[in-house]
């Protein structure tokens, strides 16, 4: 399965995705730019299937980015409710 997420982050459009199959696991804590992770993204973003998908799939809820920031902090920031609440509660 391919999960496509878009999201503005910082001025710049980021696309990431993330790669599942039976034989290879994507490794969904790799960092991107600036330590970023792509439940960083997701929950700037809102997308609630991304980061509960991301959640399930062991993703790291306390994850810091170059600028100490979680992805609850990103949710925060952006104003997504869905996801600061779910966030809260992992």
């Amino acid at each position: 399965m391919v999960v496509v997420c878009r999201t503005h982050y910082s001025g710049f459009l980021c696309v990431y995705s993330i790669w599942f199959s039976g034989f290879l696991d994507a490794n969904v804590n790799k960092p991107r730019e600036k330590f970023t992770t792509p439940l960083h993204l997701a929950a700037l973003n809102g997308d609630m299937r991304i980061v509960k998908l991301l959640v399930e799939s062991n993703a790291r809820v306390n994850a810091l980015n170059s600028d100490q920031a979680t992805p609850l902090h990103k949710a925060t920031a952006f104003n997504n409710y869905q996801a600061i609440e779910y966030l809260v509660k992992k």
